[in-house]
């Protein structure tokens, strides 16, 4: 089963949350971080609410889907 590249993984986060008022300030630091140190727009998002869902704030519900069919829509489990 091939792996979801960095830019699908990204989709799969709340991305559309990159304009929301509820975004927290550490996932645009560490989008910043990322797009320093080289990485695409894409990436670097992936790996920002990667690090903040991990190491800040595993507990957000920005980091929970209702279910696991949430993380792949279309896909059975």
């Amino acid at each position: 089963m091939p792996r979801p590249n960095h830019y699908k993984v990204a989709l799969m986060h709340d991305t559309g949350a990159r304009t929301a008022k509820d975004l927290p300030p550490n996932v645009e630091r560490y989008v910043q971080e990322g797009k320093d140190e080289g990485l695409d727009e894409g990436e670097a998002w992936a790996v920002a609410w990667s690090r903040y869902c991990k190491y800040k704030n595993p507990d957000s519900p920005h980091c929970k889907k209702d279910s696991p069919s949430d993380y792949f829509p279309g896909r059975k489990s």
